[in-house]
């Protein structure tokens, strides 16, 4: 199995063995890392993807057992403190913390749409998360304590951009990650230390793991869940904690292993993981259709932020004039 990890201090490319132990760790740049997109591999060069490293690039790798940086793609817009990304449809999307937006960027920019949540255009909402599926954007919104996580789908086209369409309130504040399949959604609940499994036909939460730490990041095969959690810490000390994977059973969930990553010295806080053998299912929807979502509550009746209250609002006379 190879990954590749990225940390508050470090981007990690990893083989595990058969039992899901370390058996090669390669660091491929130092500094924080976040997110990382899988590009298809047409150079020649067996895997290839962007590494978000800073906010004005991101730096394209190459390789199969090593990798070497071959390039590297600009920034098109006004982005910042930017979280995940994911390369599909020709482009990237972005989630743009610092402008409270979700963002598509061709990856020649020959297009570029944003969307600001909410009309913010600060890092209110924290938007760390996006999993592309079919023609649609699921963009999860950590909401900073005011009220529980929740996640946007949004329609996408190249000719017209981004109309958000549902929205789904989690049960747990200060999440990342989201990914789902034709039964379940998936999401870290970071705050808590948990992951947590809701099925989409009850829409009721079905499991939840435990995990002593911050989780974050979430990779996933057609067997297999990698999650990512880390040490608690205050965001200026995250470079020096230590960060774990755990591989989890998909049909089961059991946790099958516990990956120790700080083998010389603490490798920061976990951001992001991306499986490149077998391909990650939690980039981009390969087998899901935004259709199967639809807007629902996990959420006790927080009161919600107004600004979030008229959005709702706004997305339910959408919702009654399409229908």
């Amino acid at each position: 199995m190879k990954l590749i990890v990225s940390t508050h201090a470090k981007l990690l490319a990893l083989d595990l063995d058969r039992h899901y132990q370390l058996a090669n760790c390669r660091v491929l740049s130092t500094g924080h890392h976040y997110g990382i997109a899988l590009l298809p591999q047409n150079t020649g060069s067996k895997y290839a993807f962007l590494a978000k490293h800073n906010d004005r690039v991101l730096t394209r790798y190459e390789g199969g057992s090593n990798f070497v940086v071959s390039d590297s793609v600009k920034f098109a817009g006004h982005v910042g403190y930017v979280h995940q990304i994911a390369y599909v449809n020709g482009g990237i999307y972005i989630a743009n913390t610092e402008r409270n937006s979700v963002v598509f960027q061709g990856l020649s920019v020959d297009v570029y749409h944003e969307y600001h949540f909410y009309g913010k255009h600060d890092d209110f909402n924290h938007v760390n998360s996006v999993f592309p599926c079919g023609e649609s954007v699921a963009v999860l919104l950590h909401n900073r304590g005011r009220a529980p996580s929740e996640i946007i789908v949004l329609d996408h086209a190249r000719n017209r951009g981004f109309v958000p369409k549902k929205r789904i309130e989690l049960k747990h504040w200060g999440c990342h990650n989201v990914f789902f399949d034709a039964g379940h959604l998936y999401y870290n609940a970071s705050q808590d230390g948990r992951f947590v499994v809701v099925d989409l036909h009850s829409k009721r939460i079905v499991r939840t793991l435990r995990f002593p730490g911050h989780t974050k990041g979430l990779a996933a095969s057609d067997t297999l869940l990698i999650i990512g959690y880390s040490e608690h810490a205050v965001r200026e000390a995250r470079a020096s904690t230590k960060g774990y994977l755990a591989v989890v059973d998909r049909m089961s969930l059991d946790v099958l292993a516990i990956v120790d990553l700080n083998i010389e010295a603490p490798t920061g806080n976990v951001n992001e993981i991306r499986l490149l053998s077998p391909p990650d299912q939690a980039h981009v929807g390969r087998r899901c259709a935004a259709g199967m979502l639809e807007s629902f509550s996990l959420a006790s009746r927080f009161p919600l932020h107004p600004h979030l209250m008229r959005w709702s609002r706004r997305l339910r006379r959408v919702k009654r004039v399409g229908s």
